[in-house]
């Protein structure tokens, strides 16, 4: 469940590495602010991190968190900001907002966040939900 009610949700961890989820976005050319439902959680695991690339290059890393927060990119053009809107002692859910420059290119480009090689069961995980 979320504050938005019972939608399929589409998990990532940082067990092995090799946890990703993947989708296509299309940009205009412009300065982009990309918003999706999301949820994490298992906040009392070991900590590790998620990655967010952009067509196979690495922009942005996070972790798990319980509250309002901002990560900025691995390239200073691009920021991830979560805000919050449930959360318990493990897990959160709300919206993460990726801010991009117009220098990627129009057109599809493909996301996905993959999940580090750290042992532990912290899990992300990007909402179904209609346009």
């Amino acid at each position: 469940p979320s504050w938005m009610g019972r939608l399929p949700l589409h998990v990532c961890r940082h067990i092995h590495g090799t946890n990703r989820l993947e989708w296509t976005i299309l940009t205009t050319g412009a300065d982009t602010q990309l918003r999706w439902p999301v949820a994490m959680g298992l906040h009392s695991q070991p900590p590790g991190s998620f990655t967010l690339h952009i067509d196979g290059k690495p922009r942005a890393q996070f972790d798990v968190v319980l509250d309002d927060t901002t990560w900025p990119g691995i390239e200073p053009s691009f920021r991830l900001r979560y805000q919050v809107e449930e959360a318990n002692a493990e897990d959160s859910n709300g919206i993460l907002l990726l801010e991009m420059p117009a220098a990627l290119a129009p057109g599809l480009h493909r996301i996905a966040i993959s999940g580090s090689a750290s042992a532990s069961q912290r899990w992300f995980g990007i909402y179904e939900s209609a346009p």
